[in-house]
């Protein structure tokens, strides 16, 4: 019984926090304005959660839907300086991609996605002055930055 109502108080105090702070203020009034999530933001919120159980990540990832360009961006923020050791994680995203994003974008939404509907972009995390992009691939191709 003592756990009972333990637990019913618990649930009240944060029924009540919920109210107190959910109020919406005049300074941040526009992140209670409805948001209309689009077929490529999905589609690139399961990509992620994907790679985040399917792969062996040593690599902090962050997958968006670009809606002005209309591309799924794939930022890997890796240990790799050398571009061929990049190149190959790169490789092995895109792997995956095609393994679960393509099967699942035409079996779900009918839609047909493609290396060029991707860019992926490689970053060296640990390089001096914060994160430097090593290789991405964009449009089906990949590219090095120039220095």
């Amino acid at each position: 019984m003592k756990k009972l109502l333990l637990l019913f108080s618990i649930i009240t105090i944060l029924g009540v926090f919920n109210i107190i702070y959910s109020q919406p203020s005049e300074s941040n009034n526009k992140l209670s304005q409805p948001y209309m999530i689009t077929n490529g933001d999905w589609i690139a919120y399961n990509l992620s959660e994907y790679l985040r159980m399917r792969l062996d990540l040593n690599a902090p990832i962050r997958v968006t839907f670009d809606r002005k360009d209309t591309i799924i961006v794939i930022k890997i923020y890796g240990a790799r300086k050398i571009v061929e050791d990049a190149k190959g994680s790169l490789n092995n995203f895109l792997d995956a991609i095609r393994i679960f994003n393509f099967v699942e974008a035409k079996a779900n939404y009918g839609i047909d996605l493609y290396d060029n509907n991707y860019t992926i972009i490689y970053y060296n995390r640990e390089a001096q002055g914060g994160p430097k992009e090593i290789i991405r691939m964009e449009k089906g191709k990949l590219q090095i930055p120039q220095e």
